[in-house]
């Protein structure tokens, strides 16, 4: 009977064992960090830790934008998009058995190149890049998809993808607007096609004086045929002032007298720029298209903002201001 028993036993512990939900070796924890998939750029995203071990195996992060979830051995971890422009990181730690491992997980900061809002260009055309490292969509009107284009490519050491933009030579001017999003920012990408000349013309223009009156009216730029440079009308004493344009940059030109007061003074140009005053230097603002129309705001109503002074001519001292030109707006349709 002893001899049966015997023979019997290591059949009876296999089948107690085999049926136990909750069996750990008695050797268990964590032998080693088998394989990781960690690579995360500021769009976020999912990844894995895979354990080499035993026993029961938990997971957690220190940090809330990055979560873990435990199957098996794998430890799934998923982060959310960053609006951080530097990198982030956080620590898992993996515990079985008593023993534990902290794995590092980096986020990349978000890299958006987006650059300038407006993109002007010469009938002739050209290109130009912008870039993210997030996720992204963007849309180009069906109406000028036959003169925009892009083609894409993915830096695979940043993470980065860059977007080529092509603009197709024209013969005569016009604007559109790109909305383009780097994850869960939304850009309005105006591109322009336009010739200096362009300029030329009637604008509406609008202002607050230095009284406060609110002024309104059609001024002309044109040609300056006797010193080259281009002139821009006045509402208020029916100057002309010199202006520049050149790469879509509008420049109003301090120093210049463009006319007499009173018959005994000169009217000079003056450029205020953080508060304090020069007869002299330039107020630069850049052109911009907006529902059809070039838009030019040469100014605010504190700290920056063009004036026209009374002169002395024996001294060419100023004598005063004649009017200051808050809010300075100038606005054209494209034809």
């Amino acid at each position: 009977m002893k001899k049966i028993l015997y023979f019997l036993m290591p059949f009876l512990c296999a089948g107690l064992v085999g049926c136990s939900d909750d069996y750990t070796p008695a050797e268990g924890g964590i032998e080693k960090i088998e394989s990781t998939d960690l690579n995360f750029t500021a769009a976020g995203g999912e990844g894995s830790i895979t354990v080499d071990g035993f026993g029961w195996i938990t997971a957690v992060s220190n940090r809330d934008w990055c979560e873990v979830r435990v199957e098996g051995t794998t430890v799934h971890v998923t982060v959310l998009e960053s609006q951080e422009v530097t990198s982030r990181s956080a620590i898992v730690t993996i515990s079985a058995e008593g023993e534990s491992v902290e794995v590092p997980v980096v986020q990349a900061g978000l890299i958006s190149d987006i650059g300038a809002l407006n993109r002007i260009f010469g009938y002739d055309g050209g290109t130009f890049t912008i870039g993210t490292n997030t996720d992204y969509s963007i849309e180009i009107p069906e109406e000028v998809k036959d003169w925009i284009s892009y083609s894409e490519e993915v830096n695979p050491e940043s993470g980065k993808t860059q977007f080529v933009f092509n603009v197709e030579p024209s013969a005569a001017c016009r604007a559109t607007s790109l909305e383009v999003r780097f994850g869960s920012n939304v850009y309005s990408l105006n591109v322009i096609q336009m010739e200096t000349a362009d300029i030329l013309g009637t604008w509406d223009c609008s202002y607050i004086g230095g009284d406060g009156s609110e002024m309104s009216g059609q001024i002309q730029i044109e040609e300056d045929q006797q010193y080259g440079g281009y002139l821009m009308g006045e509402l208020t004493f029916g100057a002309q002032i010199p202006v520049d344009f050149s790469n879509g940059q509008f420049a109003i030109l301090g120093g210049q007298i463009v006319g007499v007061y009173a018959n005994r003074y000169y009217m000079m140009t003056g450029i205020t720029q953080n508060g304090r005053t020069s007869l002299n230097g330039q107020l630069v603002v850049s052109l911009y298209w907006a529902d059809g129309r070039f838009v030019i705001n040469a100014g605010d109503s504190s700290s920056f903002y063009f004036s026209l002074y009374a002169i002395n001519p024996s001294t060419m001292q100023s004598a005063g201001w004649l009017e200051h030109y808050y809010n300075f707006t100038i606005t054209k349709q494209i034809q």
